[in-house]
């Protein structure tokens, strides 16, 4: 039975790969469509502005490797559903804003002849940075909330872009941000959108600048 298990899982192993690399292929023949002309040209094009997000997400998750393999096949990025959920506390604003302004800022390259060719791209790029925006903001405000309620006023903390390139790590020792109390350091956390205590015995580490609440 255990030759047979793993036979069977070795073909599963075997199906997934070759699934994967006929998916990847694919993707990269409709990619090869943006130089192409008429319909397939526009869904090449979309293609290609679509890894292009992939890759930059996933150079900001996991580096270079990450990176290429989700520009390979974008729709590997489903695998991060899971994790935004967790987070969703956090994320549901910033998403929010970020789709109300692409979807504003498509309605308006589409009304505008010249930029119609890079509509979705320009939307896709506002909305982001929309969305970072006011990620940042909300941060900034959660921390400053939470902090209110335990007499701080300021602490050490690292920007959300800081926090989305670095962590969550192996052998993490920085982390978002740090407080300083009189029973000891918290620190915070985006699941809970709250600070916790950190162990006397843990080694962290944050470098950035002090910042001030009433600053904000």
């Amino acid at each position: 039975m255990g030759g047979t298990s793993a036979f069977a899982f070795s073909l599963l192993m075997l199906g997934g790969m070759v699934a994967l690399m006929v998916a990847v292929a694919g993707w990269l023949w409709l990619c090869m469509g943006s130089v192409r002309e008429g319909r397939r040209q526009a869904f090449g094009s979309l293609a290609l502005l679509v890894s292009a997000l992939a890759f930059v997400f996933g150079c900001l998750r996991g580096g270079l490797s990450v990176g290429l393999m989700m520009a390979a096949f974008p729709p590997l990025l489903m695998l991060e559903l899971p994790k935004v959920n967790q987070f969703w506390g956090f994320v549901a604003q910033p998403l929010l804003m970020g789709a109300l302004v692409a979807g504003g800022t498509l309605v308006f390259c589409l009304a505008m002849r010249p930029l119609r060719t890079w509509a979705l791209a320009i939307a896709l790029l506002a909305g982001l940075g929309a969305a970072a925006f006011v990620g940042e903001r909300v941060s900034k405000a959660a921390m400053c909330q939470q902090a209110a309620a335990l007499g701080i006023t300021e602490f050490r903390r690292n920007t959300l872009l800081w926090s989305l390139v670095n962590t969550p790590r192996e052998f993490q020792f920085e982390i978002h941000a740090l407080a300083t109390t009189g029973k000891g350091r918290l620190g915070w956390s985006y699941r809970e959108m709250a600070w916790y205590a950190i162990p006397v015995d843990a080694s962290v580490d944050v470098v950035a600048p002090l910042f001030d609440c009433a600053d904000r």
